[in-house]
């Protein structure tokens, strides 16, 4: 519904048919207005990672778990469980376009980890990353120091962490949610 009368209002506004509209432009808007794009019942508008997990999860990066209940079924994203290596892996290889390894789904991540991933994505040095981080208006001083020093980052960490870094939303996909470049 509120997806619906977005498009329309943006068509209306800018001249452009409703099918020819932007997907990200359109999933923005929605998370502007507080409104769901990935209907994750433990993270509400005002989690302060809400846009982030929202961005994360509806590119791919990091993904939900579907649970069945009575006749619906429920998506839970769990932000504040540790994040494994395996759980990791699913949604980067897909996002990254990287052959699928072998991680024991045991072990969890670290900021190190998270940083090393992104640096053989985009080409980016580690130092220059962690830069980025501890200057971002969206993170202060003691989060990032706090990172630095875990073992494991909650799953609501790692999607902050990915949504600064990567900036999923300028990646463009189709209607279908596709890629419309491969990298």
């Amino acid at each position: 519904g509120q997806a619906a009368g977005l498009m329309a209002a943006l068509s209306a506004n800018s001249g452009v048919p409703p099918h020819e509209l932007d997907v990200r432009t359109i999933q923005q808007h929605l998370l502007q207005a507080k409104g769901y794009i990935m209907p994750f019942i433990d993270v509400s508008p005002v989690h302060s990672n809400f846009q982030s997990i929202q961005r994360v999860a509806a590119s791919g990066l990091l993904r939900g778990h579907g649970v069945p209940f009575k006749w619906a079924n429920q998506t839970w994203f769990y932000p504040d469980s540790l994040m494994t290596k395996g759980e990791f892996r699913k949604g980067w290889t897909d996002f990254a376009q990287t052959n699928r390894t072998k991680t024991k789904d045991v072990d969890f991540i670290s900021l190190q980890y998270v940083l090393e991933q992104v640096s053989g994505y985009d080409k980016r040095g580690i130092q220059q990353l962690e830069d980025l981080l501890s200057t971002d208006t969206k993170i202060d001083q003691s989060r990032f120091d706090r990172w630095s020093q875990q073992k494991g980052l909650t799953k609501a960490d790692v999607a902050l962490i990915l949504d600064v870094l990567l900036q999923p939303f300028d990646r463009d996909v189709d209607i279908h949610g596709e890629w419309k470049q491969k990298l």
